[in-house]
C-alpha cells in the first residue's frame, strides 16, 4: 500500500505541474476573432467558424486516446491477479500523460477542440453521468439517503460495476478533448480535476482505486469546480452548485467517511443553518428566500437519474428473463 500511496502522491504532483503549465501556453481565444459570450448554453472558447485542421486533429487525438486507454484497460482486466500495481497501471499513467502533452501542443498549434462540433451540455452531462454511476455503485457501502441503502435491481448494479470503467474513461477523455487549454480559473481547475480522474482510471484494480478518502476527494471536487466556474463566468448562480453539490454530500457522501453520528448530525445542522442565513439575505442582500429552490435542483436531478439509469438498464434484462421463461 505504501508503494501505491507514493505513486499516487507523485502522480498528483505531476498533475499540478501539468495544470500550472497551462498558464504558460502562448495561445488564447483572445488572439483570434471570436463571438461574445451568449449565456449558459454558449461555449465562449471556440472559433466562430471551424478550422478543418483543428477539427480533424482534435477528433483524431480524442479517438486514439480513448482506444489506447481502452486497449490497456482490457489488458489490465485480463491480466490483473491482485490489488497491487501492475505494469498496465503504469502504462495507463504514461499514456494519459503523453496525451496531456499532445493536448498542450494541440492548443498551441490549432487551439480549437471538440467544443466546435458538440454542445456545451455534452461535456457537463458526461461528468454528471459519471457521478451518478458512483452514487449507484457506492449505495452498497454508504447508502443513498442518510446512510440508508436503497434496494436497487442487482442486475443493473452488477452491469454498472462491470462496465463503469469504459464509460468513465470515455466521459473523461471526451471532456478532456472538449476544451482547449485556456488560462482561466475555470479551465485550470477543470483540467486538474480531469487529471485526477485520469489518475483514478490508471489505478484500476488497485487498493487506491477503492480507497474511500481518495474517491471522496474525486466526488467532492466537482463542488468546488462547479462553484468556481459559476463565479468566474456568471452564467449561473454559484449558490446552485455550492449548495446543490453540498446537499448531495450531506445526504449521501458524508456517510462514506466513517464519521460518528454526532459529527454527521452536527455538520448537517450547520449546513442547513448556512443555507437559511444565505437565503434570508444575511450574506448577500440581493438574494431572497424564494431563491432557495436553487439548493434542490442538483440533488433532485441526481437522485431522479439514479433510478432512471438503474431501471432503464433493468427493463430489457427483465423482458429477456420473461421471454426465456416463456420459451
Amino acid at each position: 500500500m505504501k508503494k501505491q500511496t507514493r505513486v499516487l502522491f507523485v502522480s498528483i504532483i505531476v498533475a499540478l505541474v501539468m495544470t500550472v503549465a497551462i498558464i504558460f501556453i502562448p495561445n488564447s481565444i483572445e488572439n483570434y476573432y471570436h463571438l461574445p459570450d451568449q449565456g449558459a448554453s454558449w461555449y465562449y472558447w471556440k472559433f466562430p467558424e471551424p478550422d478543418m485542421a483543428a477539427r480533424i486533429s482534435a477528433w483524431s487525438l480524442f479517438i486514439i486516446h480513448f482506444l489506447t486507454v481502452g486497449f490497456v484497460m482490457n489488458k489490465l482486466k485480463a491480466n490483473s491477479k491482485s490489488s497491487e500495481l501492475s505494469k498496465y497501471n503504469y502504462y495507463l499513467l504514461f499514456v494519459n500523460l503523453f496525451f496531456i502533452v499532445l493536448h498542450y501542443l494541440h492548443t498551441i498549434i490549432w487551439y480549437d477542440a471538440l467544443a466546435q462540433d458538440t454542445p456545451v451540455w455534452s461535456s457537463q452531462g458526461s461528468v454528471i453521468v459519471m457521478l451518478i454511476l458512483i452514487l449507484i455503485m457506492e449505495n452498497r457501502r454508504r447508502g443513498l439517503f442518510f446512510g440508508k441503502k436503497v434496494a436497487l435491481p442487482k442486475e443493473s448494479v452488477n452491469f454498472i460495476y462491470k462496465n463503469h470503467s469504459i464509460y468513465i474513461a470515455l466521459a473523461t477523455i471526451f471532456t478532456f478533448w472538449f476544451h482547449p487549454m485556456e488560462n482561466t480559473i475555470g479551465h485550470l481547475f477543470g483540467f486538474f480535476y480531469i487529471y485526477l480522474l485520469f489518475i483514478q482510471m490508471s489505478f484500476a484494480k488497485t487498493r487506491i482505486h477503492n480507497n474511500y478518502l481518495w474517491t471522496f476527494v474525486l466526488e467532492i471536487t466537482v463542488l468546488f469546480h462547479g462553484t468556481t466556474v459559476a463565479i468566474a463566468t456568471k452564467n449561473a448562480p454559484f449558490s446552485m452548485f455550492f449548495f446543490g453539490f453540498g446537499a448531495v454530500f450531506f445526504i449521501t457522501q458524508i456517510y462514506g467517511l466513517k464519521l460518528n453520528k454526532k459529527a454527521i448530525n452536527f455538520s448537517q445542522l450547520g449546513f442547513i443553518a448556512i443555507i437559511l442565513l444565505y437565503y434570508l439575505g444575511v450574506f448577500d442582500g440581493s438574494v431572497s428566500f424564494k431563491d432557495i429552490n436553487e439548493v434542490f435542483r442538483i440533488p433532485v436531478i441526481d437522485y431522479v437519474l439514479v433510478f432512471v439509469f438503474v431501471y432503464a438498464i433493468y427493463v430489457p434484462i427483465f423482458i429477456k428473463k420473461r421471454l426465456i421463461k416463456r420459451g
